[in-house]
């Protein structure tokens, strides 16, 4: 049992925080836009500047004219740094 709970967290950690690359173009034609049922779009920016959408929202999607996103090859994902924080 132990052995399956390691392997369960390992599965679920290896997921986490993935998400897919979107050009700056394609990501601000896919905000807003509904991925299912009172679920939008949000594409974000990571720190090396590149537009990204998670791997939650492409796993719920819907619209067959968005299942190309679930070709797209998932990467971790790099938060930005907090600029606010002084010394």
């Amino acid at each position: 049992m132990r052995l399956f709970i390691v392997i369960m967290f390992l599965v679920l950690s290896a997921n986490a925080g993935k998400v897919a690359v979107v050009s700056k173009t394609r990501a601000m034609k896919l905000k807003g836009k509904e991925t299912t049922e009172d679920l939008l779009f949000n594409p974000i920016q990571d720190s090396l500047g590149r537009w990204v959408i998670s791997k939650e929202e492409i796993d719920q999607l819907d619209d067959t004219i968005y299942w190309y996103l679930k070709s797209l090859p998932l990467i971790d994902f790099i938060p930005p740094k907090d600029t606010t924080k002084l010394f």
